[in-house]
């Protein structure tokens, strides 16, 4: 399961990623991520991303290669910080191995994770 959100004032798009997905799922998932980036990127040239994957299960290489050629294409178009919050090493890893990018962190803790995006992290232009 997935749910997105975006808040214009900071800039911010969250999503909660859960569960154990299948290939149907990511594509939905992507079919919404990818409308909220045209929206978003109709205002703005960049923007932050903090992705809740607290409850979101090492996945299978099907959709872990998925995600690692959505964040590449996105990445091209979105400059902006990426911080995941996640509840394991192994979930840490995956992250990093899907967006293995140096303005991508990963924290245990959501309200680090926010502080980095919005304290420390002017967008680019």
């Amino acid at each position: 399961m997935h749910k997105l959100s975006y808040d214009p004032e900071l800039a911010l798009l969250e999503y909660d990623l859960t569960g154990y997905w299948s290939i149907e799922e990511f594509r939905r998932f992507e079919a919404e991520l990818r409308a909220f980036h045209v929206q978003i990127r109709g205002d703005r040239t960049s923007y932050r991303v903090l992705a809740n994957a607290r409850d979101f299960a090492v996945q299978s290489a099907e959709v872990r290669t998925a995600f690692e050629a959505l964040f590449e294409a996105l990445s091209r178009e979105n400059a902006g910080p990426f911080a995941v919050v996640v509840s394991s090493a192994l979930n840490s890893i995956q992250a990093k191995r899907a967006l293995p990018l140096a303005r991508v962190r990963t924290f245990n803790d959501d309200g680090e994770a926010r502080h980095w995006l919005l304290a420390g992290n002017s967008l680019p232009e």
